[in-house]
């Protein structure tokens, strides 16, 4: 059969419009030429490389060649090629291959490899290695060799090669990757001893992309959050508290950049224990050679136990700084190192700055009077470690006043002496009023002595702060065993229920008064009762009448209560005599 070229351009051109292959029958059936033809076609285009051929079942389907001339890429190519036919004869060689072996083109070609010491390559099983990338397709091996004392890596491909006449043959593509290599072992040097670092790290420490996919983390990382490293290697991870993850974001976008790269937030985060805790991160980003981010590292720093104390310390200082009660510290010289707004407006200092940095000695001479002696104080402080007690002090050219004193020695654990805490509150005016109270009490006491009728007066905590003459009578109780005491209710034990002691109805609803003392009457302020007590006078009985007032002050705020007892005993039977016929 004569072979028609015009047959072998229409096959090639179906073929390269059918990318995904044609049978013989779909390729004889356009062409209109019988099977066996096409067939022969197809095998002669096979055999020169210009087609393939993959089986499917019974089914052969050919797709046009992709392979590109081997003269065009030896040309092309910046790396050493070597091109051999199927009995290892050189055939073709670039300029690459040439210098990086420092061989002669004239020696080479047309000889066989193994006629030459090119190491490694004339060590290689070339015949092996034939017959496997024919079967399997492209492979490719790593050598490493001396040249002048060097070591060198190379990185070979060997690639099936069909040549014109149908030949088949094998070309190598070698690649120097010896710098490569070095850099790598480099790499790994640096990385292994940047592991060994880290890795021994407290802190927590993990490395993400600029997508936030994180690429390292070290095992405090991992214990801190319960993971392991493939939990969240290649993965985004965000421990955040919920509702914390935005404030989070928001402080990383934009904040690392070549000109600062360095970003400083605290973070509120979720521990494997599901405890919460807080961290201080420091990140920095690992730029590219134009200033992109191809990195950010992260270095974590657990500050949780840090933020309680600041805000304790914050708290208690603005306890002190705000405290009612003056409050000073003297240091070992004896010299204030610090005193609230309390102290100076007690004191009536104009500024704090007339004490702090002054001694204390100094502050006791500027006073006209004080006691007890400021030296006996500090005796008993530096003997006991405390001294508590009242002191009366007057300031030059002021009133005297009074206080109650608390000064303590503060020592640091390991027992050295820390510094001295004042702190003292003023009681001049609660003296006042005790003397003005006794005062009262005393007139309240004398007043009610004048009383026909029994009585008695509580203060507004239910203690007693006055009892007649009349009441001792009336109840076997002398006014000294009753005088500051809240327990009047046992003096009234001769009642056994039959009337209740007034002062303790005084603040009861008046619908449940008259639900549960129907026999009680109230007009205003003022509650009033009439019993007949049987146990009284030897058991003959007595008639009683009783009244209970509420007390108030000059703006009519309840300050206590008194009540009167009165025996209307004669006075019931006079007037039942006087209606009997």
């Amino acid at each position: 059969m004569m072979l028609d070229q015009e047959k072998f351009d229409k096959i090639k051109r179906l073929l390269k419009s059918n990318p995904k292959g044609c049978t013989i029958t779909e390729l004889s059936k356009k062409l209109n030429t019988n099977r066996n033809s096409v067939a022969k076609y197809l095998e002669m285009l096979l055999i020169s490389g210009q087609v393939e051929m993959e089986s499917f079942g019974t089914a052969k389907v050919y797709v046009l060649s992709q392979r590109v001339p081997v003269s065009g890429l030896v040309e092309i190519s910046s790396d050493p090629i070597l091109v051999l036919d199927s009995r290892m004869n050189i055939v073709q060689i670039n300029d690459m291959f040439l210098t990086f072996f420092s061989r002669n083109r004239k020696d080479l070609l047309g000889t066989k490899l193994s006629d030459h010491e090119i190491l490694p390559l004339t060590h290689l099983p070339l015949e092996t290695l034939i017959w496997e990338v024919a079967r399997q397709g492209e492979k490719v091996k790593e050598l490493s060799f001396l040249k002048d004392g060097k070591e060198f890596v190379i990185r070979i491909k060997f690639i099936p090669t069909v040549f014109e006449d149908g030949d088949k043959g094998i070309t190598l593509f070698i690649e120097d990757i010896t710098l490569q290599r070095q850099y790598e072992r480099n790499l790994q040097l640096s990385e292994a001893r940047y592991r060994a670092v880290i890795e021994d790290q407290t802190e927590l420490i993990c490395r993400r992309s600029p997508e936030g996919l994180i690429t390292f983390v070290n095992r405090a990382y991992c214990r801190y959050f319960g993971k392991k490293p493939e939990e969240m290697l290649g993965k985004t991870f965000d421990p955040s508290l919920p509702g914390q993850e935005r404030a989070t974001l928001l402080a990383q976008e934009g904040g690392v950049t070549n000109a600062h790269p360095l970003l400083s937030y605290e973070q509120k985060v979720v521990t494997s224990g599901r405890e919460e805790r807080c961290i201080l991160w420091t990140e920095r980003g690992l730029f590219d050679s134009e200033g992109t981010v191809i990195e950010l590292q992260a270095v974590g720093r657990d500050i949780t136990d840090i933020k309680i104390a600041e805000r304790e310390l914050q708290i208690r200082q603005s306890a002190i700084d705000g405290s009612i009660d003056g409050i000073a510290i003297i240091n070992p010289a004896r010299v204030f190192t610090y005193v609230n707004q309390a102290f100076v407006n007690i004191l009536k200092i104009r500024d704090k700055n007339e004490v702090i940095g002054k001694t204390y000695e100094n502050l006791w001479k500027s006073m006209e009077y004080i006691h007890p002696d400021p030296d006996l104080i500090t005796r008993e402080v530096s003997s006991n470690g405390r001294w508590f007690g009242e002191l009366e002090l007057k300031p030059k050219g002021g009133p005297l006043m009074h206080f109650l004193l608390s000064l303590s020695r503060i020592n640091e654990p390991e027992g050295n002496y820390l510094c001295d805490l004042i702190s003292f509150v003023d009681i001049s005016s609660q003296k006042m009023i005790a003397e003005a109270y006794k005062t009262t009490y005393e007139k309240l006491q004398d007043t009610i002595e004048f009383f026909p009728d029994a009585a008695f007066i509580v203060d507004r905590d239910h203690r007693v702060v006055a009892w007649n003459s009349a009441m001792e009578a009336l109840t076997d109780i002398k006014k000294g065993e009753i005088l500051g005491r809240d327990e009047y209710q046992r003096a009234f034990s001769l009642y056994q229920g039959v009337r209740p002691v007034l002062v303790d109805l005084i603040d009861i609803p008046a619908y449940e008064l008259a639900k549960k003392y129907p026999n009680v009457r109230r007009f205003g302020d003022t509650l009033f009762v009439e019993a007949f007590i049987p146990t009284m006078n030897e058991g003959e009985g007595a008639y009683l009448w009783g009244r209970a007032t509420i007390l108030t002050d000059s703006e009519h705020q309840p300050i206590g209560a008194i009540e009167m007892v009165r025996d209307i005993t004669q006075w019931k039977r006079a007037a039942d005599v006087r209606r009997k016929p």
